[in-house]
């Protein structure tokens, strides 16, 4: 086992040591680097299979080390996540195949998910704001010590590595829950009746159930007498929604173990001194699609109730990498 101790100060001073000579095979081991403007303090420990255990004496802290600490294992990942969120994919990588890129900046720029990452970054409880601002804080301190080009991963030496605010990392995670981003391809691509566009198919949802399993047992049901939960979520073990495995604590407030999604700060599976959760899916629907008639001559209004209503618009920029390399603004 191997330990490493994460220190930044008001002093400005970023330490790693190693506390434990054994060796962790693929454990990276920075050098003793100097911050500015920097708060934030936390302790953390990889174990068998790499898990890393995190320590700090407030939520800023904790997530400084967890954003450390998954930045080593995951940051192309997130990096590559960070870019559809802001709307920037066909700037870097081209209109992709079927406008896929663009179609994906278009909605989420009309959708606003920055500008709700932002409201929500302001209402957000101070330890909760402050373990986001924590987690940014490590996450970029762990790439400005080995840069895009020493990056471990497929996204070395890409130009669209680099730092992220907290605004990135929220928009990322409110990105996961907005479903209407399923859509991008008929949100971006609609058009008044009889314009010359490519017809596309209709919407198609998922053919499948979802499932995922979780069993809980009571202390009068297991041989050592106390409850148990087993935690079954059927995630994909590749791409960005992926679960990691982590160990966070604040001594005296906070001591939980479990998973969270790629780049979402926190343990959302998992378990503490007292009780464990799991959560899977329900039967509900998760889209409900409705068609409203247009209104006659005019297909910037629709019928509601028998009247017109005006539709609401909104005018989005997007930056289009060329052929050439060059950017264009569409």
């Amino acid at each position: 086992m191997k330990a490493l101790r994460v220190v930044s100060s008001v002093r400005s001073w970023f330490a790693v040591s190693t506390l434990c000579a054994l060796a962790l095979v693929g454990a990276f081991l920075p050098k003793t680097t100097s911050l500015s403007k920097s708060r934030y303090s936390a302790e953390f420990r990889r174990t068998t299979n790499g898990i890393p255990h995190i320590t700090a004496s407030d939520m800023g802290g904790l997530g400084f080390g967890e954003g450390y600490a998954f930045a080593q294992d995951h940051l192309c990942s997130l990096a590559d996540q960070v870019i559809k969120a802001r709307g920037e994919r066909a700037r870097f990588f081209g209109p992709g195949e079927n406008n896929r890129h663009l179609n994906s900046d278009i909605t989420f720029k009309a959708l606003g998910i920055y500008e709700q990452a932002k409201a929500m970054l302001t209402a957000m409880p101070k330890d909760q704001r402050e373990q986001i601002e924590g987690y940014v804080a490590g996450y970029n301190q762990y790439l400005r010590e080995v840069t895009a080009n020493g990056v471990g991963g497929w996204c070395r030496g890409k130009e669209w590595v680099f730092e992220i605010t907290p605004e990135d990392l929220l928009a990322y995670n409110q990105s996961v829950v907005v479903t209407s981003t399923n859509f991008a391809d008929q949100i971006a691509t609609a058009t008044p009746p009889g314009k010359e566009t490519a017809q596309l198919a209709p919407v198609a949802l998922p053919d499948f159930e979802q499932a995922s399993n979780g069993w809980a047992i009571g202390s009068d049901r297991s041989a050592g007498g106390k409850g148990m939960l087993i935690a079954n979520p059927h995630y994909p073990w590749t791409g960005s929604n992926r679960f990691w495995e982590k160990h966070l604590v604040i001594p005296g407030k906070l001591n939980v173990y479990g998973v969270g999604l790629l780049g979402s700060p926190g343990v959302s599976i998992g378990f503490n001194n007292a009780v464990a959760w799991t959560h899977t899916v329900s039967a509900g629907k998760r889209f409900v699609l409705y068609s409203l008639n247009l209104a006659p001559g005019n297909p910037t209004k629709y019928m509601y109730d028998g009247k017109e209503r005006e539709m609401t618009s909104k005018v989005v920029n997007v930056a289009v990498r060329q052929n050439d390399g060059s950017t264009k603004q569409i």
